[in-house]
């Protein structure tokens, strides 16, 4: 399960859309929500190399 935090603007955008019925703008709505959760889990992710040691871990 992803959460995902919308701002003010977001919300307002898609209420609007709602109302409008716009679908070329739903559509713009949606790929911008998708880079927010790409962006999000690009910086989860973790390297070991981001670690102080990175070859604490490795094993022969």
């Amino acid at each position: 399960m992803k959460i995902i935090k919308l701002e003010d603007k977001d919300l307002l955008a898609m209420e609007q859309i709602i109302i409008d019925d716009d679908k070329v703008e739903a559509m713009k709505f949606l790929l911008t929500i998708q880079e927010k959760i790409a962006a999000e889990e690009r910086s989860k992710m973790k390297s070991h190399l981001d670690s102080s040691d990175p070859v604490k871990d490795f094993h022969k």
